[in-house]
């Protein structure tokens, strides 16, 4: 068992070497793709992981035991709270989780400041469960309140829905060029 760890250690730093060679004068993607890597580890035999780091550049990897595969997608800055009514980075007060009940959790648990990533894709989630936005991303009234100062509006599930879809177009853009289907991700 010790063996499969490190060989599989080996194979990943491989890997992320492999990426780094291939991407230095590239910045869309590299770090962060290499430290997921490292965190993730290999697939099963005859399968694939898919590893997505949402940010203004979504960067995506698509990798087997002996291939791997990377794209970037232009997701603007939805997703690092910009562009969003009351969104902030993940930093001290931002809700980063949201719950079907209506609670929340901030960073460092402090008062809430505004709407991170993380938080704002739990929003959307729980909105979309409870009907209070609909499929196409309608929402009857024009905003959500999360707290007294702290809401969501229309335009920030547009927001999030052009970035979900630059998202999904590059995971769809590396499914295809390898030329396999979402079953084939472990």
């Amino acid at each position: 068992l010790l063996g499969v760890a490190v060989g599989g250690y080996w194979l990943i730093k491989y890997l992320a070497d492999k990426i780094l060679q291939k991407t230095k004068s590239k910045k869309e993607y590299a770090a962060d793709i290499v430290a997921g890597l490292n965190f993730i580890g290999l697939p099963k035999s005859n399968k694939y992981n898919l590893l997505v780091d949402l940010g203004t550049n979504a960067e995506i990897a698509l990798f087997s035991e002996e291939k791997v595969l990377c794209t970037s997608a232009a997701a603007g800055p939805c997703f690092e709270g910009a562009n969003i009514t009351c969104g902030m980075s993940a930093t001290e007060g931002a809700i980063y989780s949201f719950s079907n009940n209506g609670s929340y959790e901030t960073i460092n648990n402090t008062k809430p400041k505004g709407i991170c990533g993380t938080g704002l894709i739990d929003i959307i989630a729980v909105l979309l469960q409870k009907g209070i936005i609909d499929e196409t991303g309608y929402m009857e009234s024009e905003e959500f309140f999360i707290t007294d100062n702290i809401k969501l509006t229309q335009k920030d599930i547009r927001q999030f829905q052009l970035a979900k879809s630059a998202v999904y177009s590059g995971i769809l853009a590396v499914l295809r060029e390898k030329a396999i289907s979402f079953e084939s991700i472990e």
